[in-house]
């Protein structure tokens, strides 16, 4: 049985990473060092912190809509509505709330890297390249400059 839902958990990972949409967006790294694990990006993302008058209620868990911008990156439009059909250019991606109202996790905050490099890593990516599944489940792929 455990052996049945690990392996449900890494077939659903490998779904999301093979049919996944490719997204693109912008953060900013926090810190890039873990004793116990070595080194790693801890990242937060543009999309994490939302603007004051957007509202979502007491929901813990909360889909938005991020929508293409000119600059090829995924910015926030607005919290999803389920009855309403996204555009060509939208993605839903599912958060959870941190801490403050406005404040959002997707599960893609840590990147892992060669020991030696997070430093490096940290001062160089300005993006996160993304997988999305059409359930909003997010999946951090690759780190780009």
């Amino acid at each position: 049985m455990q052996l049945l839902i690990v392996t449900a958990l890494i077939a659903s990972k490998e779904i999301l990473l093979r049919t996944g949409q490719t997204v693109k967006l912008e953060l900013a790294p926090l810190d890039s060092r873990s004793l116990l694990q070595g080194d790693y990006v801890r990242l937060d993302y543009k999309i994490s912190q939302l603007p004051p008058e957007v509202a979502f209620g007491d929901n813990y868990c909360v889909q938005l809509v991020l929508h293409l911008d000119e600059n090829g990156v995924f910015q926030f439009k607005e919290v999803h509505n389920k009855d309403k059909r996204l555009a060509p250019n939208e993605v839903v991606i599912t958060g959870w709330r941190r801490g403050d109202r406005n404040r959002l996790s997707y599960g893609i905050e840590s990147y892992f890297v060669p020991e030696g490099t997070g430093i490096e890593v940290e001062r160089s990516a300005k993006y996160g390249i993304v997988k999305v599944n059409k359930n909003g489940d997010a999946m951090l792929v690759s780190l780009s400059p």
